[in-house]
């Protein structure tokens, strides 16, 4: 399971040094993985087939993020 939560952590951000970076800062040992054992798993899991048919899947139809735009100014406060 905490394999498989990384991997949708990779899958979900789209990018290998941010996933990695994550697993790296995680202090909680959970089921006796270390945090090489958690960057090889996302490493070999990044390169596979399986991801890039999943990342091809569902990475297409995700809209891209946009900054929200400012909000609006007050009438009682001008620039």
């Amino acid at each position: 399971a905490e394999l498989m939560a990384a991997r949708a952590g990779l899958l979900l951000c789209g990018d290998l040094a941010t996933a990695t970076a994550v697993v790296t800062t995680e202090t909680r040992g959970i089921a006796g993985l270390t945090i090489d054992a958690k960057r090889r798993d996302l490493v070999a899991f990044c390169a596979s087939d399986e991801h890039a048919a999943l990342r091809a899947r569902f990475a297409v139809t995700a809209p891209e993020s946009m900054r929200p735009p400012p909000p609006p100014r007050s009438a009682a406060h001008p620039a």
